[in-house]
């Protein structure tokens, strides 16, 4: 099942993952991880099929983070739009794809922090180029120097 969340914010999200779980519609007890993904556009479909794939090795919440161009979605320049996979499109896992636009580009650790599973290592992976170094950047560790509970990895795309 795919849900699909235009003009949202982390928050609306969070709440949807809860309501889907009272329903009954997905499962977050036993996730071992919460993936991060940063990837451009182009890259979103084969990083979240791989990620799905590895989940029935380890569960885990895939949060994708790809950041669009100026000029690529419809609607306001600033925003957020979301989409959750559960169920057969998620593999093992919980996929949140996120979609930031303008302004909320510049905010990604703020996007991402209310949706990460507490109490579980954080893995960064950036399978188009990772950067240089990821220190500097919004998507891992975290600009700020994060928890030191947390752990981040970046893998190149070898597929």
């Amino acid at each position: 099942m795919i849900i699909t969340l235009s003009s949202t914010t982390s928050s609306k999200i969070a709440a949807r993952l809860v309501k889907l779980r009272e329903e009954g519609g997905a499962v977050a007890l036993g996730r071992v991880l919460t993936l991060v993904v940063s990837a451009p556009p182009e890259h979103v479909e084969r990083a979240v099929d791989a990620a799905n794939d590895a989940s029935r090795e380890h569960p885990c919440r895939v949060l994708v983070v790809s950041p669009q161009p100026d000029g690529a979605a419809d609607g306001p320049a600033d925003g957020l739009d979301a989409e959750i996979r559960v169920g057969g499109d998620a593999g093992a896992s919980e996929v949140i794809v996120l979609r930031p636009r303008g302004g909320a580009r510049s905010e990604l650790d703020s996007l991402v922090m209310p949706l990460l599973l507490p109490d579980a290592p954080i893995v960064t992976w950036w399978p188009a180029s990772p950067p240089p170094s990821p220190r500097p950047t919004p998507s891992g560790p975290w600009p700020s120097g994060g928890s030191p509970t947390r752990s981040s990895a970046a893998t190149r795309w070898t597929g």
